[in-house]
């Protein structure tokens, strides 16, 4: 088993230049580090955010994921930003 947190969780270096985080940044980081293991295909298990990261993983490179365990992949989102939220998943997915 490998595990990892996503930038800016602990016990990760916080960098100080936002340009270094995002969605699609932790997409790829799964792929550095299978990479840098030499890992062809893997079994993902995300929890929360790393839920969606795991998801979107597996959409962009279904031949690098075995499977998916998603836990607690809820968005968290409140009133307005639900929509938003809901939008802004569905454009990534269709991506």
């Amino acid at each position: 088993m490998i595990t990892f947190n996503a930038r800016g969780f602990p016990p990760s270096d916080c960098h100080k230049d936002a340009k270094h985080y995002g969605f699609d940044i932790s997409v790829e980081d799964i792929g550095k580090v299978l990479d840098h293991l030499k890992i062809d295909k893997a079994h993902l298990v995300g929890h929360s955010k790393g839920s969606f990261t795991a998801l979107f993983f597996a959409l962009r490179h279904p031949d690098r994921a075995r499977s998916i365990s998603a836990v607690s992949c809820g968005y968290g989102a409140e009133g307005e930003w639900v929509q938003i939220h809901r939008d802004n998943v569905t454009n990534m997915a269709a991506d």
